[in-house]
């Protein structure tokens, strides 16, 4: 079985180290962008078991990250976070290919369900 590995997506200075630190825990191999521009500008394959990713960043937001991700070709599970949530944010993410939407703070025990769910999955889409 491949080792699982989880990307991170999160502009926020203390939620996105705090997530990478809290997959390392559960043993699981993270890489942490902080920004969707930075995710676009650094994808390297091994492709991830899925992809945690804020929706709400300057920029370049989580919506269009994983569109321009699926636009690659690259099709892995991407699980949406957002700590503001408005009228049909879950449509909209699940309309750009989203697995599922989630509200923040996410903890060990979503990650770890996540990871159940994904872990015997194999990537889908070509590697970058």
């Amino acid at each position: 079985m491949a080792t699982a590995r989880i990307w991170v997506v999160d502009d926020d200075p203390s939620v996105g180290p705090a997530l990478r630190r809290m997959v390392q825990a559960l043993d699981v191999d993270c890489v942490l962008f902080s920004s969707g521009a930075d995710l676009l500008a650094r994808i390297a394959p091994p492709l991830p078991t899925f992809v945690l990713l804020d929706i709400h960043m300057p920029q370049t937001s989580g919506i269009e990250a994983l569109r321009a991700l699926r636009a690659r070709g690259i099709a892995v599970p991407a699980v949406m976070m957002t700590g503001v949530e408005r009228d049909g944010t879950r449509e909209n993410c699940l309309a750009a290919g989203a697995t599922d939407v989630l509200a923040k703070p996410v903890d060990a025990h979503t990650i770890e369900a996540l990871l159940d769910r994904f872990r015997n999955d194999t990537p889908q889409g070509h590697t970058p």
